[in-house]
């Protein structure tokens, strides 16, 4: 065999050879690349499961809130219209009482003025009949109210002074006097004869002057 023969055959077995190694090596490549694909889809798969378990524990979450959420409300809502509902019968409750008492203080008011006004003889201080009417009052004849003034103006005067000055404050008591104040008196002989008062509590007007 001629030597060009032999160096031929030699380079066919290193290609054969060569080859064979090729092949194993891209055998392992395509194993190991077999592998890293089942690797990527367990880890995509798994990734995908847990969002999926998230996404499920969110929404239970969301639902866990939601109802607490209507659970609060609706407890809420019931203290909120149990208050009003006390809150309304205390209102109510206390406009009777004050409704009763303002029946009780306007009797009271309404008793004074009548003992004062109601068939009396109303004199001025200053008249000089006095004696004369006082006479016909011890023989029960009248019965006699003296007052400072007479007149529209001056009653209704007398009247607001004696109302804001006397009655509120002793009737009612001092929480009241604070809070209460009788801002007009209107007194009325006829319509055409008439006359009112009126003032404020700012104002600081001297009730006992």
């Amino acid at each position: 065999m001629s030597n060009d023969a032999v160096e031929l055959r030699v380079d066919v077995e290193v290609l054969k050879t060569q080859v064979s190694n090729i092949t194993n090596l891209c055998q392992k490549m395509d194993s190991v690349i077999e592998k890293l694909v089942d690797n990527h889809d367990r880890m995509v798969n798994q990734i995908y499961d847990d969002m999926n378990e998230r996404k499920k524990d969110t929404v239970n979450d969301i639902k866990e809130l939601h109802s607490r959420i209507t659970t609060v409300d609706r407890n809420l809502s019931d203290k909120i219209e149990l208050t009003e509902r006390r809150i309304m019968e205390e209102i109510k409750s206390l406009r009777e009482d004050i409704a009763e008492h303002n029946k009780v203080e306007d009797k009271e008011l309404k008793k004074i003025l009548e003992d004062q006004f109601d068939h009396t003889l109303i004199v001025a201080a200053d008249d000089p009949e006095m004696e004369t009417f006082k006479l016909l009052e011890s023989k029960n004849l009248a019965k006699l109210t003296i007052l400072p003034k007479l007149g529209c103006e001056g009653l209704s005067d007398m009247l607001y002074k004696y109302v804001n000055g006397v009655y509120i404050p002793d009737y009612w008591g001092p929480g009241e006097s604070n809070r209460l104040w009788c801002y007009r008196v209107e007194v009325r002989e006829t319509q055409s004869n008439m006359a009112y008062r009126e003032g404020h509590r700012e104002w600081n007007e001297d009730l006992f002057s």
